[in-house]
């Protein structure tokens, strides 16, 4: 399945086995009958660079989202903001929002 969300943000879950896992946390901006609504994908297991200015986080289930390579996009909506903070805040394990200017090719290859 593709997933095109209209913001993301990557965020790093170091778990004391495996060791970090990154996951795409996807928001769609609702409109006035439907709220926003949020996705956080499998894992991401391959990242591609697609015609500008797009990437591709290919998840373990096989899902992709493809998203816009813009600092504008790389946020959340007020509602699906608070939903990450508690997820990041309930976790068991260390969970960290990404910067933007991370090296996406980069981020499996330093598991």
């Amino acid at each position: 399945m593709i997933h095109q969300p209209d913001y993301w943000q990557v965020i790093k879950i170091q778990t004391p086995d495996e060791g970090p896992i990154f996951k795409v946390f996807a928001t769609w901006v609702g409109g006035y009958t439907q709220g926003d609504a949020w996705k956080l994908n499998s894992g991401i297991t391959e990242v591609r660079f697609n015609e500008p200015p797009y990437i591709e986080f290919v998840g373990y289930s096989g899902s992709s989202y493809i998203v816009t390579n813009d600092e504008a996009c790389y946020r959340t909506t007020a509602w699906t903001g608070s939903v990450l903070a508690n997820i990041i805040n309930k976790s068991e394990c260390e969970v960290e929002i990404l910067p933007f200017n991370t090296k996406w090719s980069k981020i499996l290859k330093n598991k």
